[in-house]
């Protein structure tokens, strides 16, 4: 099955979508922490954020919340030193789309353009026998 975008689709059939919390792995860069502080070249963050980060030294992968920022730096809680894996930020409003529900309604559009072309083919025989029936009198016409 092709994949869809939920934003479009909540936009068109916001039933089929559901939104969630969940992490993105949009940002997958090291840095270095020390006793909470991480050294981070133009990162970008914001206080607030929370990121899913893997501490090198124990492997431990957790998500945590950045309490302040600055250009290069940001810190969070945490007593770990070493490198740090930032994965990526978490997000409250990641779209899930029910495929079940957009299936349902495509055979149901499938079914409407059904009996929208059957009634257009219906229309098009009987103009197609109104203009024979034209032509046929012009042709009566003609021979008088």
């Amino acid at each position: 099955m092709k994949m869809v975008i939920g934003q479009q689709v909540k936009s068109v059939y916001p039933q089929s979508v559901d939104l969630i919390t969940k992490v993105i792995n949009d940002i997958m860069k090291y840095g270095e922490i020390d006793n909470g502080t991480v050294e981070m070249e133009n990162h970008g963050f914001k206080v607030g954020d929370r990121l899913y980060v893997i501490y090198e030294s124990n492997g431990i992968e957790t998500i945590t919340e950045i309490l302040t920022v600055t250009k290069n730096t940001f810190d969070i809680k945490s007593n770990n030193t070493g490198k740090i894996y930032v994965v990526g930020h978490e997000v409250n409003d990641f779209h899930v789309v029910d495929y079940d529900a957009i299936a349902m309604l495509s055979v149901s559009a499938l079914q409407e353009l059904g009996r929208i072309i059957k009634n257009i083919q219906i229309q098009n025989d009987n103009l197609l026998v109104r203009i024979e029936a034209m032509e046929k009198s012009i042709e009566i016409k003609d021979t008088y």
